[in-house]
């Protein structure tokens, strides 16, 4: 971990039903434009996006933190499996693990 992730996760909401991960955002978008398509919903906390390889393909997430659980509840039921920009989303409930990263499927 970076000293940019272990700032971010200072960040993340001590309650984890706030936390939510965002899979297979389209490689057109960058942070700033996820973050103003969730901040349509309700008011991020904080946001970080990173990619994931395999020898075929990259793939963009966001580990993105809500104020409220109830916020993080509605955008994972009004925007999972919803397409932006071509791609279809996966929002997840994020679950506190060591090896998170690496356990993410696409």
């Amino acid at each position: 971990m970076n000293a940019q992730d272990d700032t971010f996760f200072r960040k993340f909401s001590e309650n984890l039903d706030c936390n939510l991960v965002v899979k297979n955002i389209s490689q057109t978008m960058e942070e700033k434009d996820v973050s103003d398509i969730l901040s349509q919903f309700y008011e991020v906390k904080c946001i970080s996006m990173s990619t994931k390889s395999n020898l075929f393909q990259t793939f963009k997430y966001a580990f993105v933190s809500f104020f409220e659980p109830e916020h993080a509840t509605a955008v994972l039921e009004n925007l999972n499996n919803y397409e932006i920009r071509g791609s279809k989303w996966k929002v997840e409930k994020y679950c506190k693990s060591l090896n998170y990263v690496e356990s993410l499927n696409f």
